[in-house]
């Protein structure tokens, strides 16, 4: 027990020895300022930071071609439509993938609170690292910041969706997952700009096909017992026929409008095209410790000369 309090006091000695002389040479502020936080940054890039994995995917959003351009083929990628229109179907899709639908979507196949909360992913990174605040709001919050990455280019209109997690196979599965939602959506949004176009036109059928009957049976009623001056018969019916080839004009041109509509909504739809699918990576991309390192050193030099620079300005205004 003697020997063993005796080695203690002579590390003990030997530190504080050592840390004097490094101090009496360098200065606290050094120490402070470059040597300490250096120090952590080699302890926690170097020793605890926890390995990322990133999962990469890309797509484009493409809409169906004109058909009366043979030369093209059925269809274009999305840098035919006009900027503004692909970048707002780009941005709906990007809105999705980052919102609380498309958390629920993910969920449904990995349990994201089990994924991202045990206690061999470090502290930093940890999702509700103190298991205080586990609700989904507070997941969303975390996977936007952490773990999604979603980038629209304003040129090629290329998505670049990126997934860091700590294991390669949950970075891809939550890639692919967040991709099967954000189809349904292209999905939901050609559904509601086929109905909107298609109800209109059926209205005009309906509009279109009550008007011809109106006239028939007003045509039916005339024919089965004619009554009064044989004339004023004949004007009559003359007159009902004119708007029965009318009404039949409208119903035919109704008709066609909804022929239309169904072509142009096939034309008007949108489809998402993945040209890169969700890789499995193979080794961590993050994080870049000697790179965090260095920089950690290199800006903690630059932190204690701008400090001494403003000390000697001091000592010399007071001088």
């Amino acid at each position: 027990m003697a020997n063993m309090q005796l080695i203690l006091s002579k590390t003990k000695d030997k530190v504080v020895s050592t840390y004097k002389k490094v101090e009496e040479k360098l200065g606290l502020l050094f120490i402070v300022v470059v040597i300490i936080p250096t120090l952590c940054s080699i302890i926690y890039f170097g020793l605890w930071a926890s390995d990322v994995y990133i999962s990469e995917s890309q797509f484009v959003i493409r809409t169906a071609q004109n058909p009366n351009n043979p030369a093209v083929g059925d269809y274009t990628i999305a840098s035919s439509l006009t900027t503004s229109a692909v970048l707002q179907d780009s941005a709906a899709v990007s809105g999705y993938i980052t919102s609380m639908d498309g958390l629920k979507e993910v969920n449904k196949d990995i349990d994201l609170v089990k994924l991202f909360t045990p206690h061999d992913i470090d502290i930093f990174n940890r999702f509700a690292s103190f298991r205080w605040n586990e609700s989904l709001e507070r997941l969303l919050v975390y996977l936007n910041s952490k773990v999604i990455t979603v980038n629209v280019d304003p040129i090629s209109f290329v998505t670049t969706l990126e997934i860091r997690s700590f294991t390669p196979e949950s970075a891809q599965k939550i890639n692919a997952a967040l991709l099967r939602g954000s189809e349904r959506v292209v999905n939901e949004i050609n559904n509601r700009t086929r109905n909107d176009l298609i109800a209109f036109s059926e209205k005009g059928v309906n509009e279109a096909k009550q008007n011809l009957e109106k006239v028939n049976n007003e045509v039916t009623q005339l024919t089965k017992g004619p009554k009064g001056n044989p004339s004023e018969f004949v004007a009559k019916f003359q007159m009902l026929s004119l708007e029965r080839d009318a009404a039949e004009r409208r119903m035919g041109v109704a008709l066609d409008a909804l022929k239309q509509a169904g072509i142009d909504a096939q034309h008007q739809s949108i489809y998402l095209e993945k040209t890169v699918k969700p890789n499995l990576p193979s080794y961590a991309m993050e994080p870049t410790r000697i790179i965090n390192i260095l920089t950690t050193l290199v800006l903690g030099l630059m932190i204690y000369v701008i400090l001494k620079i403003i000390n000697a300005s001091i000592k010399e205004h007071h001088d």
